[in-house]
């Protein structure tokens, strides 16, 4: 980013060594599994002067755009946090972040509006971490955050209230808003990293509307509750009618083959609350990390839809220090119900444990910035923190 970015701390650069679980199946090597070189925390999520303590945003959902305003040297990540790290923003404020996708700096910041919003079913008077009441409809537990393409320039955000630590949500929601402009969000021109050094004063922008989607889970015709906190649109499927939206369960359940399998569920209806109606997300088959004791917490895209990636961690509280990045490849053609199908577990997998000890890794996204058209320039993801600024990572592909 230019020099008007916000002023935050920015630690040393760390650089910590990456470990490749595995780049092969059935002890052959898979083409197309990228090398990564090694994690670097390329800077921390910061936000504006003035801001409540602590001065940092907890993420829990990332995606890298495809569309950046027409700059070449520029990468917009939109962001979400829970609705735990929410209390930066305030009574009746829930933000969606642009951020700078090179070191995770913010560029601006967008208020949703909270008439949009469904009461929290689990705690709807107070935040449960600052015990602020957050009225008149208290903030999401937003989890995970997808871009669908819908045009060839901006596309739609999803971002996912699909939260449920304590299993008894039985409605789900995901609200959708069109991607900003963030050329024109302040005064117009073409770079937002740039020509606009008034957003330093001014960084937040106009209020966003959004449609909210209410989702069920459901198995064998009956609803079912979990906790999810990773899901995407796939806007590549070979189907006509809305891109199915997926969605995946963050503990895994024993019925489905033991500790380490995890529920998939998929909707493509687009009923919105004010029609009345749910939207029923079907389980369609579970996937594995190939390993045990992990929860899911993030999962990616890539806009092209020829690949996914899939996070699972685990660690502190006595727990074994875990962290598993599993990507699936899709052809044209298939959908991903086919890919989990034949390809249970990934058919590459990476660590990126850059928080040992902690399962505050929330987050995993496809890096655009050097990848303008097509395909991926590796991997960056925040952590989950309060009261530190939060790292912000980069893996990149060395082949």
């Amino acid at each position: 980013m230019s020099a008007r970015r916000i002023a935050v701390a920015v630690p040393t650069v760390a650089v910590l060594a990456l470990s490749l679980v595995a780049c092969s199946q059935n002890g052959s090597v898979v083409p197309g599994c990228p090398p990564l070189g090694p994690m670097r925390q390329a800077g921390s999520l910061g936000q504006a002067p003035g801001d409540p303590a602590p001065a940092t945003v907890g993420i829990s959902g990332l995606a890298v755009s495809r569309f950046d305003s027409g700059s070449a040297d520029e990468q917009i990540a939109w962001a979400v946090g829970d609705r735990s790290a929410n209390e930066i923003a305030g009574p009746d404020r829930v933000f969606l972040f642009g951020l700078d996708a090179r070191d995770g700096s913010l560029a601006i910041r967008y208020p949703l509006s909270p008439n949009d919003l469904q009461d929290d079913p689990v705690d709807p008077t107070t935040d449960t971490v600052t015990r602020v009441g957050q009225t008149p409809n208290p903030i999401p537990d937003l989890e995970e955050l997808s871009i669908e393409y819908a045009e060839e320039d901006r596309g739609l955000l999803w971002l996912f209230d699909t939260g449920d630590n304590g299993d008894t949500r039985a409605n789900l929601n995901a609200y959708v808003v069109r991607e900003p402009d963030l050329a024109t969000a302040v005064g117009g021109g073409p770079s937002f990293l740039t020509s606009h050094p008034e957003l330093d004063g001014a960084v937040t922008g106009p209020t966003l509307a959004v449609t909210r989607y209410p989702i069920r889970l459901m198995r064998d015709g009956v609803q079912v509750t979990s906790n999810v906190e990773a899901a995407f649109v796939d806007a590549n499927a070979p189907s006509s009618g809305p891109a199915p939206v997926y969605l995946i369960a963050k503990s895994p359940v024993d019925g489905d083959g033991g500790r380490s399998a995890f529920p998939v569920f998929r909707f493509a209806t687009r009923n919105t609350a004010a029609s009345g109606l749910t939207n029923d997300a079907v389980y369609v088959g579970t996937i594995s990390l190939g390993q045990a004791d992990l929860k899911v917490t993030a999962a990616s895209i890539l806009d092209d839809g020829s690949a996914f990636v899939i996070r699972g961690v685990n660690g502190g509280n006595g727990k074994p220090d875990l962290d598993v990045e599993g990507l699936w490849r899709r052809r044209k053609g298939a959908t991903i119900e086919d890919v989990i199908a034949v390809h249970p577990t990934p058919q590459c997998r990476w660590s990126l444990n850059s928080a040992p000890d902690s399962s505050s890794e929330e987050t995993i996204a496809f890096d655009l910035t050097g990848a303008r058209s097509t395909g991926f320039d590796g991997f960056v993801w925040t952590h989950d923190v309060r009261g530190a600024s939060a790292p912000y990572f980069r893996a990149h592909r060395t082949g």
